[in-house]
């Protein structure tokens, strides 16, 4: 039972992106199979970076890395050539400045408001996995 009322928080998750991306206009990238490919290339970024930042705060914690920095930045950029909008990028790039000085952020925790929690890229992952599927 449990299980099930988990996994239908999570689709109406998926669906809440999937309606925002939709409203901010994800319809009109998705044109052309360069379309398709660009958004591609934006998920599998994020997806190294999630996984990536994953391992490492398992292994290591919260301590400064320029490798998931640069790893956050290159899901930015592939994100601004996939010409997605909304507030992504902008997550993507704060994720990036968090790594360079996790503890400068980690000391105030009203700044941590902008740095996305590693579900919610997962989930902006999969909504627009959706998107280039449909």
């Amino acid at each position: 039972m449990v299980d099930f009322i988990g996994k239908g928080i999570v689709i109406d998750g998926i669906k809440t992106i999937v309606n925002t991306f939709t409203k901010k206009g994800i319809d009109k990238l998705l044109n052309s199979q360069e379309d398709k490919i660009r958004i591609s290339k934006a998920i599998t970024a994020i997806k190294l970076a999630v996984l990536e930042t994953s391992c490492y705060i398992e292994k290591e914690g919260y301590k400064s890395n320029t490798v998931l920095s640069a790893l956050w930045l290159n899901a930015m950029n592939a994100c601004v050539e996939a010409n997605i909008v909304g507030k992504l990028p902008e997550m993507l790039y704060h994720k990036a400045d968090f790594w360079g000085e996790p503890r400068e952020w980690l000391k105030n925790p009203q700044t941590l408001e902008l740095i996305p929690k590693l579900n919610r890229l997962r989930n902006e992952c999969d909504s627009l996995l959706v998107k280039i599927n449909a």
